[in-house]
């Protein structure tokens, strides 16, 4: 498996871990939000409900009583079926045992003898006064979301709980609790407005508010672990080459002269740019176009994966010196043409393993007539060069490239 197949293969588990702790839309619905049950004694069902944002809240001993269908004590009058008129005396006869009080189920909705919208608290209110110890108001339409049942007057004077229910748990709770009907009344059944307990236990709580983002945290580790790794792997097998490297045929090209201290001028350098290790008698020094020389081992890994330009002038080593935007500063054309004979002879006289003994004498007064052409550059070098100096210069206390281990 590459790094990219991993890569998708943690992600998705981790979007699957996130998925299985989301409560799904049912849950969300009628689970997650609802804060009191309605429990049916007669068929242990239980209901789903919320309570309204006015009066009192269901205590922790909740309520016990009968439930009355207000639409069952008068069967022709649409006010009393949505609570929007109190129960008249004669109505409540027909409840039986509501010595202890009942809870009365509304519809949501309606209009009054003025024809005015019913709300919330003028349904509550009007049963508080038909003697009832908690309402219970279903919806009028199919609708799937409970909702919390505000007021917009002053609801100082309601001293009862009310909560809300579906459309179908109110048609459900209807065909459950009649009981028999006869010239004593109506036989109802009880039922239990409790607290719901919490549908969020602490342990879902520590799930998505500590083990999540420590699994994802974790994820991200693992995969910038596992793709430093791959990369590293590519790089030291030379699988990943730098695009604009040398190839390994142009490198071997380029002449190979064996350093010697007691040949060595004052001006020549002691010290290979790319590894920081100073010469020692018997190394082999890679010699660029531009006269810069490398250990040949450190000079051929930058040549061959990075780029093929000098480290130090970033002249190019085939002698493309055409600038564009990527290339960085170059030497100037009256420099190139004091290159020009200087390299064609130096590279005529490579022999088949371009090893050479350059003379030191040679070198060091071509070195100096260089010194002296860049010692004064124009104005519009000195930009050049200040640019090209913040951008690709690495730090001179620390070497190009740490890919060569040399022995």
């Amino acid at each position: 498996m590459d790094c990219k197949e991993f890569t998708w293969v943690l992600f998705c588990v981790l979007i699957w871990i996130i998925c299985c702790c989301v409560p799904s839309s049912e849950a969300y619905d009628d689970n997650l939000f609802s804060d009191t049950l309605i429990v049916i004694k007669k068929t242990n069902d239980t209901i789903q409900s919320r309570t309204a944002a006015f009066g009192p809240r269901v205590s922790e001993e909740g309520i016990r009583g009968i439930v009355v269908p207000m639409n069952l004590l008068n069967r022709t009058d649409p006010y009393i079926r949505h609570g929007c008129r109190e129960a008249t005396e004669e109505e409540l006869k027909k409840i039986r045992n509501r010595e202890d009080g009942f809870i009365a189920l509304v519809e949501r909705g309606g209009r009054d003898q003025y024809n005015r919208s019913c709300s919330f608290s003028q349904k509550v209110r009007n049963m508080q006064k038909s003697g009832a110890k908690a309402v219970i108001v279903g919806n009028d339409h199919d609708d799937y979301h409970l909702v919390t049942m505000y007021a917009s007057d002053d609801t100082s004077d309601i001293d009862i709980p009310s909560v809300f229910i579906l459309r179908s748990d109110m048609h459900y709770l209807e065909h459950v609790i009649v009981g028999k009907e006869d010239k004593d009344g109506i036989e109802f059944g009880e039922v239990d407005i409790v607290e719901a307990e919490s549908d969020w236990p602490m342990a879902d709580i520590f799930m998505v508010t500590t083990l999540l983002p420590i699994i994802f945290i974790f994820g991200i580790f693992i995969i910038y672990k596992f793709r430093m790794e791959s990369l590293d792997v590519e790089f030291h097998n030379g699988s990943s080459v730098s695009i604009g490297a040398a190839t390994q045929e142009e490198v071997d090209a380029l002449p190979i002269k064996v350093f010697s201290m007691e040949k060595k001028k004052e001006n020549d350098p002691e010290t290979c740019a790319v590894c920081i290790d100073d010469f020692k008698d018997g190394d082999k020094l890679r010699v660029l176009p531009c006269h810069h020389e490398y250990h040949v081992e450190c000079i051929d890994l930058w040549l061959t994966t990075r780029k093929s330009f000098c480290p130090i002038c970033k002249r190019c080593i085939n002698g493309d010196d055409d600038a564009d935007e990527t290339t960085p500063l170059l030497g100037n054309s009256s420099n190139n043409n004091n290159y020009n004979t200087d390299d064609q002879s130096l590279l005529s006289s490579s022999s088949d393993n371009h090893i050479i003994d350059i003379d030191t004498e040679e070198e060091s007064q071509h070195v100096l007539s260089e010194q002296d052409n860049e010692d004064n550059p124009t104005p519009q070098e000195e930009e050049l060069i200040q640019s090209s100096d913040d951008e690709d210069n690495s730090d001179e206390n620390e070497p190009l490239i740490n890919l060569v281990t040399r022995s």
